[in-house]
């Protein structure tokens, strides 16, 4: 399985959507894709911090 996150900020509100989906028609009618989508700030701190660890690791 592969993992994919979005991260998003707006004012002091945050969402994380993540899961093993590809944003492609193909792979929406023909995958068994799964997202989930949360407004939990601890869940988007686990992912930012990922994302920061990521992005260090590529410079």
């Amino acid at each position: 399985m592969h993992l994919k996150f979005v991260l998003i900020e707006e004012g002091d509100r945050v969402w994380s959507i993540f899961g093993s989906f590809n944003w492609t028609k193909p792979s929406f009618w023909l995958n068994h894709e799964i997202a989930a989508i949360s407004s939990n700030p601890v869940i988007f701190e686990s992912l930012a911090r990922c994302w920061d660890m990521l992005k260090n690791e590529s410079n």
